[in-house]
């Protein structure tokens, strides 16, 4: 309102604004987003090195937040390398949500454990007791190599 009383003759569409901005809905919203703007969020990623060696695949460190949902993708492992891939991406599910995962992306890791070598039911059990905010790590591969393990 002190604004409002130094305009001596305030328009009827500023104090319209004015009334609409001191709503009490406004303010909360106002506050809430104050309040979520000064949060720091978990996780902190490490920072991405200066460079990359140019004959390195592209990785991927992906954050999902599963809230006790299934992944929603098939898994499958290479039986030549012992990489694992994701084989499909289920319609509607978490990682199809997330637009995260696709098929033919290498699963490398969850929360630090390396997955590479292990047999797929192993993977799952991995993926099913991690924390709801669990960390895989993915690789894209080149598009030669992604229609051969799908």
């Amino acid at each position: 309102m002190t604004v409002m009383k130094k305009i001596h003759h305030p328009s009827a569409e500023v104090r319209e604004l004015y009334g609409l901005l001191n709503s009490p809905h406004i303010q909360a919203l106002l506050s809430s987003h104050d309040s979520i703007a000064q949060s720091d969020f978990e996780p902190v990623l490490p920072p991405l090195p200066e460079e990359f060696p140019e004959d390195e695949e592209a990785m991927r460190i992906v954050c999902l937040v599963k809230n006790n949902q299934p992944l929603g993708a098939t898994i499958r492992r290479n039986e030549e390398t012992g990489e694992i891939y994701i084989a499909r991406v289920i319609h509607g599910g978490l990682a199809d949500r997330s637009g995260l995962l696709h098929p033919g992306d290498q699963l490398v890791e969850v929360n630090g454990s390396p997955v590479v070598g292990l047999e797929p039911e192993q993977v799952i059990k991995i993926l099913v007791w991690s924390e709801p905010d669990s960390k895989p790590i993915y690789r894209n591969p080149r598009e030669s190599s992604r229609s051969k393990y799908l």
